[in-house]
C-alpha cells in the first residue's frame, strides 16, 4: 500500500478523495489472481506497533517508523472493502505481526493432510525468504521482469542468489547485519557482505562466537561489543510459524467475487477500467450458468424494472430514480440479469 500511495499520490476521484493506494492495491491483487490462479487466498494484517510482542523485547523495534500518511489512513477502510468485495478473508492476531500470521498459514497450507498445496507468499519483505522449503515459495512485489510482476524465490539456490545464505540461515544473517526498516540493530558495522561471509564460514551465531578468537581486528571487537544485540536481533527476525489460528480451508477458498459491491465501490472511486473488467467478468459468470434464484424482493424489483424498460427508460434514468429503493446494488444486479436475458422467472 505504501509503494502505491507514494507512486500515485496525486490520484483522486471526482470528490477529491485520495485513491492512489487503493488503485495500486487492486492492480497488485489482480496481478496475483491472474498469475497464480489461487484456490485459496488469505490477507494477513498487522496490528498497531504498541500492541506487538516484539516491541516489548526491544525498545527500538519499529519505533522509528513515521506515522502513516493521513491520505493513506483514509484509504484503509476502502481497501478493506475491496478485500470484502473479492471475498478474501482477513486475519490478524493480537500481539503478532502480519509476517507471523503469514508464516503460520503458509505452514498449515504446506502441511495440509488432504491435498498437496503449492504455497506462494506475496510480500515485499525479504526476511520471509526464510520460509522457502520446497513447498512454500516467495513472490516478491515489485521485483519482477517482463515475464512476471513478481520475483519468484522457490529453492535454496534462489535464496542464496538473493540474500547470500540458505533459508534457515536468514535469521542469523539478520542477527549480524540487522534491518534498519524494522529497527533491528544487529552488530554495528557488520553489513550484508561481511555477514554472509561470517555465516558461510561459521554456520550461525553460535559458531561465530565459539570461534571468536579466529576473527581478528575491529570485526572481532564489533562482534563482542554487540553480542547481546546479535542474538536479540536474530530472535526478532525469526518468524513464528505456529500461532494459534483457525485453519479451515472452506473459509479460505477463493471463489467468485461480490460483483455488485465491487461495482458500487468502483463507481464511487471513479475506477472505470476496473468497473468495466468486473462487468465483463460478471457477464461471463452469468453466461456460464452461475445465476442464483431471485428472492421475492428481487422479483418485485424485477417487475418494476421491466415496466420501466417498456417505457424506454435509459439506464441512467434507473440510477437517477433508483425506484426509491434502499438497495441500488440489487437493481444493478437484476438489470444485469435482464440485459443478458438470464431470467430465473419471467
Amino acid at each position: 500500500m505504501y509503494r502505491s500511495h507514494f507512486a500515485l499520490m496525486g490520484m483522486r476521484n471526482s470528490n477529491g478523495m485520495s485513491t492512489g493506494a487503493t488503485f495500486g492495491f487492486i492492480n497488485t491483487l489482480e496481478s496475483v489472481i491472474r498469475e497464480f490462479r489461487p484456490d485459496y487466498l488469505v490477507a494477513c494484517l498487522d496490528v498497531k506497533r504498541d500492541e506487538l510482542e516484539r516491541a516489548g523485547e526491544l525498545e527500538t523495534y519499529k519505533a522509528h517508523r513515521e506515522s502513516m500518511p493521513e491520505e493513506l489512513v483514509m484509504q484503509i477502510d476502502t481497501i478493506m472493502k475491496v478485500l470484502d468485495g473479492y471475498r478474501i478473508p482477513k486475519y490478524k492476531k493480537a500481539g503478532q505481526e502480519a509476517d507471523d500470521v503469514i508464516a503460520t498459514f503458509a505452514t498449515k497450507f504446506s502441511n495440509d493432510e488432504d491435498e498437496q498445496i503449492e504455497v506462494f507468499v506475496i510480500t515485499g519483505d525479504k526476511d520471509l525468504a526464510q520460509l522457502v522449503d520446497g513447498k512454500i515459495n516467495i513472490a516478491l512485489l515489485g521485483k519482477g521482469d517482463k515475464n512476471s510482476a513478481f520475483k519468484h524465490i522457490k529453492t535454496d539456490e534462489d535464496v542464496v542468489e538473493y540474500l547470500g545464505v540458505t533459508p534457515d540461515k536468514i535469521p542469523d544473517l539478520f542477527g549480524l547485519m540487522g534491518d534498519k526498516s524494522d529497527g533491528i540493530p544487529g552488530v554495528a558495522g557488520i553489513g550484508p557482505k561481511n555477514g554472509v561471509k561470517l555465516i558461510t564460514t561459521y554456520g550461525n551465531l553460535e559458531g561465530i562466537y565459539e570461534n571468536i578468537d579466529e576473527i581478528k581486528g575491529k570485526q572481532k571487537e564489533k562482534l563482542l561489543t554487540d553480542k547481546e544485540n546479535a542474538f536479540i536481533s536474530r530472535e526478532l527476525a525469526t518468524v513464528k510459524r505456529e500461532l494459534d489460528i483457525e485453519y479451515d480451508k472452506k473459509k479460505l477458498k477463493f471463489e467468485e467475487k461480490d460483483f455488485d459491491s465491487l461495482l458500487e465501490l468502483y463507481e464511487e472511486l471513479d475506477f472505470k477500467r476496473f468497473s468495466k473488467a468486473v462487468e465483463e467478468e460478471k457477464e461471463r459468470f452469468l453466461q456460464n450458468g452461475n445465476q442464483k434464484e431471485l428472492t421475492e424482493e428481487e422479483k418485485l424489483v424485477l417487475e418494476k424494472i421491466k415496466k420501466l424498460l417498456k417505457k424506454n427508460w435509459k439506464k441512467r434514468d434507473l440510477k437517477e430514480k433508483k425506484l426509491k429503493s434502499r438497495n441500488w446494488s440489487m437493481i444493478r444486479k437484476i438489470r444485469f440479469l435482464m440485459e443478458f436475458h438470464i431470467f430465473m422467472s419471467m
